[in-house]
Protein backbone atom coordinates (compact mmCIF):
# COMPACT_ATOMS: atom_id res chain seq x y z
CA UNK A 1 0.00 0.00 0.00
CA UNK A 2 1.40 3.42 -0.91
CA UNK A 3 1.71 6.22 1.67
CA UNK A 4 -1.23 8.07 0.12
CA UNK A 5 -3.36 4.97 0.69
CA UNK A 6 -2.52 5.07 4.39
CA UNK A 7 -4.50 8.25 4.82
CA UNK A 8 -7.41 7.50 2.52
CA UNK A 9 -9.39 4.31 2.21
CA UNK A 10 -10.94 5.72 -0.91
CA UNK A 11 -11.13 9.22 -2.33
CA UNK A 12 -14.17 10.16 -0.24
CA UNK A 13 -13.34 9.00 3.30
CA UNK A 14 -10.45 9.50 5.72
CA UNK A 15 -9.27 6.53 7.72
CA UNK A 16 -10.07 6.41 11.39
CA UNK A 17 -7.11 6.26 13.78
CA UNK A 18 -7.92 2.60 14.42
CA UNK A 19 -7.82 1.84 10.69
CA UNK A 20 -4.52 3.72 10.31
CA UNK A 21 -3.00 1.70 13.14
CA UNK A 22 -4.24 -1.52 11.59
CA UNK A 23 -2.48 -0.62 8.33
CA UNK A 24 0.72 0.58 10.00
CA UNK A 25 1.15 -2.32 12.41
CA UNK A 26 2.58 -4.81 9.86
CA UNK A 27 5.07 -2.21 8.59
CA UNK A 28 6.17 -1.30 12.11
CA UNK A 29 6.52 -4.97 13.03
CA UNK A 30 8.64 -5.63 9.93
CA UNK A 31 10.90 -2.69 10.80
CA UNK A 32 11.29 -4.09 14.34
CA UNK A 33 12.18 -7.55 13.02
CA UNK A 34 14.66 -6.03 10.56
CA UNK A 35 16.34 -4.08 13.38
CA UNK A 36 16.63 -7.24 15.47
CA UNK A 37 18.06 -9.21 12.56
CA UNK A 38 20.55 -6.46 11.81
CA UNK A 39 21.70 -6.31 15.43
CA UNK A 40 22.10 -10.08 15.60
CA UNK A 41 24.12 -10.01 12.38
CA UNK A 42 26.37 -7.32 13.89
CA UNK A 43 26.85 -9.47 17.00
CA UNK A 44 27.74 -12.41 14.77
CA UNK A 45 30.38 -10.34 12.99
CA UNK A 46 31.81 -9.09 16.29
CA UNK A 47 32.06 -12.64 17.61
CA UNK A 48 33.24 -14.03 14.27
CA UNK A 49 36.66 -15.22 15.47
CA UNK A 50 35.19 -17.17 18.35
CA UNK A 51 32.39 -18.53 16.18
CA UNK A 52 34.83 -19.82 13.56
CA UNK A 53 36.77 -21.75 16.18
CA UNK A 54 33.72 -23.40 17.69
CA UNK A 55 31.42 -23.85 14.70
CA UNK A 56 33.64 -24.20 11.66
CA UNK A 57 31.59 -24.36 8.46
CA UNK A 58 28.14 -24.51 10.03
CA UNK A 59 25.46 -21.85 9.85
CA UNK A 60 24.49 -20.49 13.24
CA UNK A 61 20.95 -19.72 14.22
CA UNK A 62 20.12 -16.35 15.74
CA UNK A 63 19.54 -18.00 19.11
CA UNK A 64 23.08 -19.45 19.02
CA UNK A 65 24.57 -16.04 18.29
CA UNK A 66 22.65 -14.49 21.18
CA UNK A 67 23.66 -17.29 23.56
CA UNK A 68 27.32 -16.87 22.62
CA UNK A 69 27.10 -13.10 23.09
CA UNK A 70 25.58 -13.56 26.55
CA UNK A 71 28.23 -16.12 27.46
CA UNK A 72 31.01 -13.82 26.24
CA UNK A 73 29.66 -10.84 28.20
CA UNK A 74 29.30 -12.93 31.36
CA UNK A 75 32.89 -14.07 30.98
CA UNK A 76 34.07 -10.49 30.46
CA UNK A 77 32.12 -9.24 33.47
CA UNK A 78 33.55 -11.89 35.80
CA UNK A 79 37.02 -10.44 35.37
CA UNK A 80 35.84 -6.86 35.39
CA UNK A 81 33.27 -7.28 38.16
CA UNK A 82 35.51 -5.96 40.90
CA UNK A 83 36.63 -2.92 38.92
CA UNK A 84 33.01 -2.18 37.94
CA UNK A 85 31.94 -2.31 41.59
CA UNK A 86 34.80 0.01 42.55
CA UNK A 87 33.85 2.41 39.78
CA UNK A 88 30.20 2.43 40.87
CA UNK A 89 31.19 3.03 44.49
CA UNK A 90 33.45 5.90 43.46
CA UNK A 91 30.65 7.47 41.42
CA UNK A 92 28.20 7.16 44.31
CA UNK A 93 30.71 8.62 46.77
CA UNK A 94 31.43 11.51 44.41
CA UNK A 95 27.71 12.21 43.97
CA UNK A 96 27.16 12.20 47.73
CA UNK A 97 30.15 14.50 48.24
CA UNK A 98 28.86 16.97 45.62
CA UNK A 99 25.40 16.97 47.22
CA UNK A 100 26.88 17.57 50.68
CA UNK A 101 29.06 20.41 49.39
CA UNK A 102 26.01 21.99 47.76
CA UNK A 103 24.03 21.66 50.99
CA UNK A 104 26.84 23.20 53.05
CA UNK A 105 27.05 26.17 50.67
CA UNK A 106 23.39 26.95 51.36
CA UNK A 107 24.12 27.32 55.09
Amino acid sequence: MTPSNLMFLDQNRLLTPKEKNKLRKPMIEKMRRDRMSSSIEQLKQLLEKQLQRQQAGSKLEKANVLEMAVSYLKHQNQGAGESINQSINQSINQSIRIELEGTLEVF
